[in-house]
């Protein structure tokens, strides 16, 4: 009389593919999870802002400072060249004011924002020095009405990796 034997495998499972297979699927997972969590904590982004309440509530002011800007029909031309700025006013100021406040703001690094004060000479025309790295910038430029003594501020925009020169008339509102 025959008698029938089972084959059995004689394979452990930690030696076999399959096993392994599916054990791979979620640990893969959870390493690429855990590294998007470690860049997520290293790189922070700067565009977040956490006292946005108080920014909401001074647009009211900023508001009122480019409507004087517009009431006065302030406009400036802006020229910047090497480490020297230039900037001739426009507009129905009475007495320009002495300084005036530049602001250089990236499109993306809070950290590469610029802030001068430029020094009006005896031609009119405000100047200051400092580098500027040839990149796409927002610019405000802001000043006292001697007049009202009320501040006007007026913004603009310039690519300075293609031209050296602009001219910012802010008539948003």
């Amino acid at each position: 009389m025959a008698v029938l034997r089972k084959h059995e495998d004689t394979v452990a499972w930690y030696k076999q593919f399959w096993p392994w297979f599916i054990i791979a699927l979620p640990a893969t997972a959870v390493i690429a999870s855990s590294h998007l969590v470690y860049t997520a904590v290293i790189n922070k982004p700067e565009m977040v802002r956490t006292n946005y309440y108080k920014e909401g509530l001074a647009i009211n002011e900023e508001i009122t400072t480019e409507k004087l800007a517009d009431v006065l029909d302030i406009n400036a031309d802006l020229l910047v060249i090497d480490n020297s700025i230039e900037v001739r006013l426009k507009g129905r100021l009475a007495t320009p004011p002495a300084n005036i406040t530049l602001v250089f703001q990236h499109p993306i690094e809070v950290s590469r924002d610029i802030t001068v004060i430029a020094t009006r000479g005896g031609d009119n025309v405000y100047r200051t020095t400092t580098a500027i790295d040839p990149f796409r910038w927002y610019v405000s430029i802001e000043g006292i009405d001697q007049n009202s003594m009320a501040m006007w501020l007026i913004k603009g925009e310039i690519d300075l990796s293609k031209e050296n020169s602009a001219t910012l008339i802010d008539r948003s509102l």
